[in-house]
C-alpha cells in the first residue's frame, strides 16, 4: 500500500502493470488443442468419381473440337448442338479434374469431400 501512496505520479502505470499480470495469470492455455489432429493415412481415392471426371473432361473436349470444326467448315447453326453438349460435359469435368489434381498435390483446402462420391 505504501508503494501506491508514494508513487502517485506513476499510479496509472503501476495499476496497468498489476492488471496486466493478473490478466495474463487468468488467461490460461486451453486444455485441448482446438485444431484437429492430422490424418493417420491418406484419404481413400474415389475411383469411380475419378473415372467419371476424366470421361466427362475428354468427351467435353472432343465435342468442343467437333463443334469448332463444324463451325469453321459449315455453319454456326450446325455447330451449336456439338458446342452445347461439349460445354455441358467440359465444365464439370474440368472442375473435378482440377480438384483431383489439387488433392493429389496436397494443397490445403481441397479434399475429396468437395466432390460427389459414386463409390
Amino acid at each position: 500500500m505504501r508503494l501506491l501512496e508514494i508513487d502517485k505520479k506513476n499510479s496509472r502505470f503501476l495499476f496497468a502493470c498489476i492488471f496486466q499480470k493478473s490478466v495474463s495469470f487468468m488467461a490460461r492455455t486451453p486444455r485441448f488443442d482446438p485444431n484437429p489432429p492430422p490424418p493417420l493415412c491418406k484419404p481413400h481415392l474415389p475411383i469411380r468419381s475419378l473415372v467419371l471426371s476424366i470421361f466427362l473432361f475428354t468427351v467435353g473436349v472432343i465435342f468442343l473440337l467437333i463443334g469448332l470444326s463444324v463451325f469453321w467448315n459449315t455453319s454456326l447453326a450446325e455447330s451449336i448442338p456439338f458446342t452445347a453438349l461439349g460445354s455441358v460435359c467440359f465444365v464439370p469435368g474440368v472442375y473435378h479434374v482440377y480438384v483431383f489434381f489439387k488433392v493429389w498435390r496436397g494443397d490445403s483446402g481441397h479434399t475429396y469431400d468437395m466432390l460427389e462420391n459414386y463409390d
